[in-house]
């Protein structure tokens, strides 16, 4: 499961999934998940908004 690989709390990236472009997102959840990913938080954000 992505929260637990990246340590992102379950609620945080289910309310990322639903509402991309809704959510306030927190720098520290971004980072995490950009570096689950193995990308930057740019190119993280830029693969959600298109």
């Amino acid at each position: 499961m992505l929260a637990d690989r990246s340590g992102v709390s379950y609620n945080t990236v289910r309310s990322y999934a639903r509402s991309p472009g809704m959510a306030m997102a927190d720098i520290g959840a971004l980072l995490k998940l950009a570096r689950t990913f193995d990308v930057s938080i740019e190119e993280l954000l830029d693969f959600v908004e298109q």
